[in-house]
């Protein structure tokens, strides 16, 4: 997932920000089953992989709800 990332989000002007679970006892209990997960605007997207056509599909429409709310 990783690679997809570095590949696909400079397109969106977007950044990541990394969180280690290790150590934190809730959330190794919420998502240990499921890492790596992505969450997009504070919402879960994706775990464990995403290709990117899925990653630019979803944060394009990511774009749009932004448009949208601009209007």
């Amino acid at each position: 997932m990783e690679q997809t990332l570095e590949g696909e989000l400079p397109r969106f002007d977007a950044h990541i920000e990394r969180v280690e679970i290790d150590g934190n006892p809730a959330l190794e209990v919420a998502y240990g089953g499921e890492v790596p997960v992505l969450f997009v605007s504070g919402r879960k997207a994706f775990k464990f992989r995403c290709t990117p056509r899925e990653l630019r599909k979803r944060l394009l429409r990511e774009v749009r709800r932004g448009s949208d709310a601009r209007r």
